[in-house]
């Protein structure tokens, strides 16, 4: 998984701390289109789902929606896919908007391209 391999390369490689690191996708974690309920789940001592609570030691995981106002140092945006709603350029925008530093997209692989 994409996702998985990025999270582990930032914090080892890279040595980005977990708490300063936000996953946000205009889907709820558990969607079935986003597809990383397992990732997240399996994983409670680094994922957490509270995003205002900075300080866990942990990655944030949240809505574009509810992260608005809110920043971080690296945000990585996952589960876009430009033919959803979900997925409309002003959605998109605030999500980009929230990373101070680093920005990585992850784009759901389109089967028509």
């Amino acid at each position: 998984m994409i996702l998985k391999k990025l999270v582990e390369e930032l914090i080892r490689k890279d040595r980005v701390h977990p708490d300063n690191i936000v996953v946000l996708s205009p889907y709820r974690y558990d969607n079935k289109r986003l597809g990383i309920k397992k990732l997240i789940d399996g994983n409670p001592g680094i994922f957490s789902l509270d995003v205002t609570q900075k300080g866990q030691d942990k990655i944030r995981v949240s809505t574009i929606q509810s992260f608005k106002g809110l920043e971080a140092d690296v945000v990585i945006l996952c589960g876009i896919d430009g033919h959803q709603p979900a997925c409309k350029p002003s959605i998109l925008y605030v999500g980009a908007t929230r990373a101070r530093s680093m920005l990585y997209v992850i784009q759901k692989q389109n089967p028509d391209i």
